[in-house]
């Protein structure tokens, strides 16, 4: 959708509403698919969607929006559309499967562009939200071997940008990130997954992309929230099994990894010359997330890979670069700007396995692994206002809330959180303030047993650091 326009105002719109949705198979939560016998040559469930916004105008408001054009009292963007391969379609295969494949791949970008020279507030407002599973509130039912595995690709970028006037009107630019991906996402106590004999499970999430806010003459804005889960299980009763040998995989990414190693955390930027400058935003990502009822025990999510030989991994991959920039002109005719530099990564955590009952194989040598790597950079910088940068992000392997998960394998248990949190906040002429708060947890929560021969590696790693300068105010 392209709006553009010379001297009014310009609004595209890109699958939005509530209504908007893209799906490879939605049975309306019937029984989608029976197969009495064995699926031959697997099955493969897809979708893809691509959505692309742009508002571009000289003189009044541009407003882009993809995916959604609402948001909360805080200004966070609300989820309206999603995008699911596989969605509350029950699939039930008597004999073998092959491989059961729901593959999902989304793009969405926002592109709101405008000189504000009218009269009056004139904002650009550039928003992008939507959820994206490769499986969702679907039980799958293998009778004897077979393969699960569901992939969600989730990619958005939404970019701001506005000149405005010099005048007693402020000018802003806004942009908006909500994004939310699920390799598998199960809500309901009836979505099990189980294969009856010999198979693997896996769930991943690729979640990328950033939000940039430019003004000259006015404030800009950036927040984003961003979740991301390999496989999520979001009911006590929504379990995975696997009868005989088999695995169980969960993958989250936030950012972008190549080769198996992360490379490039999500940017998410504001800047202005006169005005403040602020970026929010929130982080979760979990390899596997499940449910806990309580603090009883057994009253949770339970992951039971093969019996005989199986293992269960759990990594989460996640990292984000804030960065809010003002200059502060004193020059600016009837008004007095406010130069603050605001940067903040609201609670976020990172998960490898948490809140889940886990039981690997019980004889033989198995591993039950949970990981997580997180690297976020948060920088607040003003040459004539407030410098203000401030971190609280939470690093697990292994993790249950209540105290009250259980862990039984024959073989071995690792469990491994790296982290690294730095905030640097600098100004010239007004204060600085930094906060950096981290904790990295190896394994949580946990009664562990390990059958016969094994080991069990905890490690964690947290490298956290605040700085504050100011040239002639407080620090």
């Amino acid at each position: 959708a392209t709006a553009n326009n010379m001297s009014g105002a310009a609004t595209a719109r890109a699958g939005v509403g509530d209504g908007a949705a893209v799906r490879g198979l939605d049975d309306g939560n019937g029984e989608a698919l029976q197969i009495g016998g064995s699926a031959t040559n697997g099955l493969r469930f897809e979708a893809v969607s691509n959505l692309d916004a742009q508002a571009i105008t000289v003189e009044d408001q541009a407003e882009a929006y993809a995916g959604s054009e609402t948001a909360d009292g805080s200004g966070v963007a609300t989820l309206e559309s999603d995008v699911a391969a596989l969605h509350t379609s029950a699939v039930k295969v008597g004999g073998s499967a092959g491989t059961i494949s729901a593959t999902t791949t989304s793009n969405l970008t926002a592109t709101a562009q405008t000189n504000g020279t009218d009269n009056g507030n004139q904002d650009a407002i550039a928003q992008v939200a939507q959820e994206a599973d490769g499986l969702v509130n679907s039980a799958v039912t293998v009778g004897y071997d077979g393969n699960v595995n569901a992939t969600s690709t989730l990619n958005g970028t939404a970019i701001a940008s506005n000149i405005g006037q010099t005048e007693t009107d402020v000018d802003d630019a806004i942009a908006r990130l909500t994004l939310d991906a699920n390799g598998i996402e199960q809500d309901r106590a009836s979505d099990d997954i189980r294969v009856g004999a010999d198979g693997n499970v896996s769930g991943r999430s690729f979640l990328d992309g950033g939000a940039t806010a430019e003004a000259i003459n006015g404030a800009a804005t950036t927040t984003a929230d961003l979740d991301s889960a390999g496989i999520r299980l979001d009911d006590a009763d929504a379990d995975i099994s696997i009868g005989q040998a088999g695995n169980i995989t969960g993958l989250s990414v936030l950012g972008k990894l190549t080769d198996g190693t992360f490379t490039d955390q999500i940017d998410l930027i504001a800047t202005t010359v006169a005005e403040t400058a602020t970026v929010t935003s929130r982080f979760n990502g979990d390899g596997v997330r499940g449910t806990d009822a309580d603090d009883t025990a057994g009253n949770q999510t339970v992951l039971q890979a093969g019996g005989s030989a199986g293992n269960i991994t759990g990594q989460a991959l996640g990292g984000g670069r804030l960065v809010a920039t003002s200059t502060g002109d004193a020059s600016l005719q009837g008004r007095d700007p406010d130069a603050t530099a605001t940067a903040t990564l609201e609670t976020s955590e990172l998960a490898g396995l948490r809140d889940v009952d886990l039981f690997g194989g019980q004889a033989g040598a198995n591993t039950i692994k949970g990981s997580s790597y997180g690297d976020f950079d948060t920088y607040a910088t003003s040459t004539k206002g407030d410098a203000i940068g401030s971190a609280d992000v939470d690093a697990y392997g292994i993790y249950d809330a209540n105290g009250d998960g259980r862990l039984r394998t024959s073989g071995n248990v690792q469990a491994i959180a790296t982290l690294t949190n730095t905030v640097i906040a600098t100004t010239v002429s007004g204060n600085a303030e930094a906060s950096a708060s981290s904790d990295a947890v190896g394994i949580s929560g946990y009664d562990v047993e390990i059958l016969g021969g094994g080991s069990l590696i905890a490690n964690a790693t947290s490298s956290s650091s605040a700085s504050s300068t100011s040239v002639s105010g407080r620090a």
